[in-house]
């Protein structure tokens, strides 16, 4: 609070600030300290019948100009809540910023005082927060590392400080110290953080063993040891500002994930036994409460097998009818020892059905027990290191022709493998996926890249392959399937070594910068951009930094800088952008953009005009809607936004052109059905860029159309307007040219007037 008021976010009104008050105080004490803040007379009830309250009404109502009260911390006092709103109402003009560690029962204001509520994760750091603190204590990094301190902190300001000044202290670049070094340094921050107050610091090992229980409820801990009777220790909790409550109506609390994990850990070291006897009264009491749920998943993280066992045997059908396995039968098919689960029929029974339901339909199950692969796998590994050679050297179809026999083979079931040679199937799949991926062969890429991500568990190249996945729907404009692969990529910390955290993260930022366009955010994507810098001669994914970059420059409103990066890099790489690459129709696709943004219409024509290829078929549609051709634009759209080949980015561009392209003449019944079309596959996909790639002029009149749009058409069109107006040339016969040429007027190289 007091970093923000030292921006002077409210210039020219008089910030009344009144700090933390002590948590045990009552409500006239507290009221005195705020009239004594205002100015006003520290009244009591004992002079002329008023109040502390009243005087500070008072105080406030004798101010000349507008005011702003900030309430910081304020303490937890029975109807403190309605206290404030009755000053907000008595006093109109007054602004009041309340802060607390409480949720309290501010939703009952309401009207007539407007309220805003601002949980804890809105006051949460962000990747980009957290990386602007660590440089203003000037330690160096790069972004993934300030994404990753911001998931394991869960941006928590406190904790994200204590760390920043372990990180200073050891003056030392933070890939240098590791993601150990940073997990330990957070925990111990975390145990500083938590134990600051008196209260906590009695209560001992107590505040750790209730972190084990979810969701944590009055009557669960009020049996732990160390808990007084007249305790109840969420509440207190929650005063102290270490847990919060889940909804104000109900009475559950939970601590911050970060907090829990940390505060678990460090007990599970220290105090063992008492954190497995507090588990386990914890899986009684949820099940004596017919709560098998959250019984079960209290005893899988505690790695009580036996009792898991026993309450899935028991309490199958509630577990099963309530798709509660749904989200944990991971657990019962990975972490379960053999030697424990061996026989139990019903986990006999839920392995059956993960493997054959839950995992992917593109990553085979054997349903008997598979031969053991060969122990030579000399083969695979030779023909993969051709691959990788030919695709070093530009050769893309025939290392992707070398694939096929690779791809072709029976997929064993991974869980039932040596770990030396899933490993070996997860790296080859990998690479098949990459070979794929460069050129063009999506699909296939697809399944490469979930089987490699599979049999990758536990090494680098499950976090590789979600991130290539998360680039494949990205280049799509899948940005919630991209989204849910990108935040398994991000789960992962950086690689020790700096030099194979640049092979990988490459895909993964690529489709974090894509995301953020697709989504209108340039500003996030880029930093991305910015962080991954340009590509260099080794980057196999350079054609889609630069496709990302085209992206970004549209939306930046600076597309002549983006060609000029997109043409210094083709330069460069001219054997990597010829037949069969992905390369040749996504660049030409995003260069037509950039030269349509520029008022280049014949130079996208060139590049794109007698292009059959679904990836630049919306730019071709788009060249014709701006060159006056509507027809023809329409006529693309209606022809391929159904070709099965046509991602989702290239459905919706096409039917919001054709929404345009309709409008245009004059057909509104033909223009609202592309339009609603565009509206539907943009929600389903989370896609808003297709609406911002118009002339200002064109996304207005969509607005008009009566579609709710995904987008607010006057910021695009007046804040981002990627496309100016183009006025397309007068295109005249040889019989008019030499009629209407007049001494001294300039032609363009088509023998066009110039004016």
């Amino acid at each position: 609070m007091r970093s923000w008021l030292a921006t002077d976010p409210v210039a020219g009104t008089t910030v009344i600030f009144v700090p933390s008050g002590s948590v045990h105080t009552s409500a006239d004490a507290y009221w005195r300290t705020v009239s004594a803040a205002v100015g006003g007379e520290c009244a009591d009830e004992t002079n002329d019948g008023g109040s502390p309250f009243e005087a500070a009404c008072i105080g406030i109502v004798s101010r000349e100009g507008p005011v702003r009260l900030v309430l910081d911390d304020l303490p937890v006092v029975d109807g403190i809540e309605n206290s404030v709103g009755e000053l907000a109402c008595r006093c109109p003009d007054l602004r009041i910023v309340v802060t607390g560690r409480v949720r309290g029962a501010w939703h009952r204001l309401g009207r007539p005082i407007p309220v805003t509520l601002i949980g804890p994760a809105d006051l949460a750091f962000t990747s980009d927060e957290t990386s602007t603190y660590l440089r203003s204590r000037g330690i160096e990094h790069d972004l993934r590392w300030a994404q990753w301190i911001t998931r394991r902190t869960g941006g928590l300001a406190a904790i994200i400080d204590a760390l920043g000044v372990e990180i200073e202290k050891q003056g030392a670049d933070i890939g240098s110290l590791g993601d150990t070094f940073l997990t330990r340094t957070i925990d111990e921050s975390i145990a500083r953080v938590v134990s600051n107050d008196a209260m906590l610091v009695r209560l001992g090992p107590t505040v750790a063993l209730a972190a084990a229980a979810v969701p944590l409820v009055p009557d669960l801990v009020a049996t732990l040891p160390g808990v007084p009777d007249d305790m109840t220790l969420p509440t207190v909790l929650e005063r102290l500002g270490v847990t919060e409550q889940l909804e104000a109506t109900d009475a559950q609390w939970r601590y911050p994930d970060p907090v829990r994990e940390s505060l678990l850990r460090n007990i599970d070291t220290t105090h063992h036994n008492d954190l497995r006897c507090a588990r386990a009264a914890f899986v009684e009491y949820w099940l004596d409460h017919d709560c098998p749920h959250n019984a079960l998943a209290i005893a899988i993280e505690g790695e009580d097998w036996h009792t898991v066992l026993d309450v899935v045997s028991e309490h199958w059908t509630t577990l099963y009818t309530s798709g509660f396995l749904a989200s944990i039968d991971e657990a019962l098919i990975d972490r379960i020892p053999e030697h424990v689960a061996q026989g139990h029929p019903t986990v006999d029974a839920i392995r059956r059905m993960h493997r054959r339901f839950a995992t992917p339909r593109d990553v085979p199950v054997v349903a008997a027990t598979p031969e053991a692969p060969p122990e030579d796998t000399a083969g695979p590994a030779e023909v993969m290191m051709r691959v990788i050679t030919l695709r070093i050297e530009g050769a893309l179809l025939d290392a992707a022709a070398l694939c096929e026999d690779l791809a072709a083979a029976p997929v064993p079931a991974f869980d039932e493998l040596d770990e030396r040679i899933r490993h070996a199937y997860a790296f080859l799949y990998l690479h098949i996926g990459i070979t794929y991926q460069l050129v063009d062969r999506a699909d296939e890429a697809t399944t490469m890249f979930r089987r490699a991500h599979r049999a990758g568990a536990g090494m680098f190249v499950e976090r590789d392959a979600a991130g290539k996945l998360a680039l494949m729907y990205a280049v799509r404009g899948a940005c919630f399937d991209a989204q849910r692969w990108l935040d398994e990529e991000q789960r992962h910390p950086p690689l020790p070594s700096k030099e194979s955290e640049r092979l990988v993260r490459t895909a993964g930022m690529v489709a974090a910068a894509l995301i953020a366009v697709d989504r209108l955010e340039p500003e996030s994507a880029l930093a991305m951009l910015t962080d991954l810098s340009s590509p260099t001669d080794r980057e196999e994914y350079w054609a889609h930094v630069l496709y990302a970059v085209g992206q970004h420059a549209l939306l930046a409103g600076i597309p002549a800088e983006g060609l000029r990066r997109i043409v210094h890099h083709l330069e460069h790489y001219p054997e990597l952008h010829g037949e069969g690459s992905a390369a040749g129709p996504m660049l030409d696709a995003v260069r037509a953009n950039l030269y349509l943004a520029i008022g280049e219409i014949d130079s996208a024509r060139n590049l794109v005009g007698q292009s059959h290829h679904p990836q630049t078929v919306a730019a071709r549609a788009r060249m014709h809607l701006f060159a006056g051709e509507p027809d023809d634009a329409e006529s693309l759209a209606d022809q391929y936004w159904t070709n099965v080949r046509c991602s989702a980015r290239e459905a919706v561009e096409l039917s919001v052109i054709g929404a345009v392209a309709a409008d245009t003449n004059g057909d509104r019944k033909r223009a609202l059905q592309h339009l609603g079309r565009a509206v539907a596959l943009s929600r389903q996909h989370g896609l808003q860029l297709p609406f911002a790639l118009l002339e200002p002029s064109m996304v207005r009149r969509l607005a008009t159309l009566g579609a709710p749009l995904p987008v607010k058409a006057d910021r695009v069109a007046d804040d981002l307007a990627v496309f100016r107006p183009i006025l397309p040339a007068v295109r005249l016969t040889k019989q008019e040219n030499d009629r209407a040429y007049r001494p001294g007027e300039r032609r363009n190289d088509r023998g066009d007037r110039q004016a």
